[in-house]
């Protein structure tokens, strides 16, 4: 496929991804491991300070992470803490959260006062020199996914014309270049999550969330 059309679908996908240290102690991720990893912010991003933990809605209760399409704005508040910022009317943003295991920035969208959609932007506080290690981290989100929610619906690499290559450094290499995009999606009975690695503004691992109609 050409490589404008890879790049065009990287656009439609990932809108940012910018990069802030966050520091995370051994303490911080004992917390983390124990209250399960699913959407919650260990820190205050006003103060800095840890916060209580917040309650973990059951599994089987949750469309996606720690949440239910239609959740306001104030519950989606309550599982992260404060320190978000307003994008815009209907969408807000954190920056250095978990997700998954791996540091995130996060935008929540809701309509008409609900819970609507989703977007992460996994990146490393630090760009990676190797550039196979985003693909290694690709994959072991898609594992995550995989174990949670079944083999995707979609699987699929897109290469620009003639690059074509099932060498993970040239694909590394490609990856740096803005030559190969990743793709994956899944679905739920409530929900489409759709994974997609490719280069704009940076590199990053920009997951989609929405519920299905």
């Amino acid at each position: 496929m050409k490589k404008l059309l890879i790049l065009c679908a990287a656009v439609l996908m990932l809108t940012s991804c910018g990069t802030q240290s966050v520091d995370n102690t051994a303490e911080d991720t004992k917390e983390q491991e124990r209250i399960g990893d699913r959407g919650y912010n260990e820190k205050s991003f006003e103060t800095n300070d840890k916060v209580e933990s917040k309650p973990i809605l059951p599994e089987e209760e949750c469309d996606f992470g720690n949440f239910q399409w239609g959740m306001s704005l104030e519950d989606v508040v309550n599982v992260h803490g404060g320190g978000y910022s307003v994008l815009d009317e209907n969408t807000i943003r954190y920056e250095r959260v978990r997700i998954e295991g791996f540091a995130s920035d996060a935008e929540y969208t809701f309509t008409d006062g609900k819970l609507s959609g989703a977007t992460y932007f996994i990146m490393p506080d630090s760009e990676y020199d190797d550039k196979t290690q985003y693909i290694t981290d690709f994959n072991a989100l898609s594992e995550i996914y995989t174990k949670r929610f079944g083999n995707p619906t979609t699987d699929e690499i897109q290469f620009a014309d003639g690059k074509d290559t099932d060498d993970i450094t040239e694909q590394g290499k490609l990856l740096g270049e803005g030559n190969i995009l990743f793709r994956k999606v899944w679905e739920t009975d409530t929900t489409e999550i759709r994974a997609v690695m490719a280069k704009k503004d940076g590199l990053c691992i920009g997951v989609k969330i929405s519920p299905l109609n």
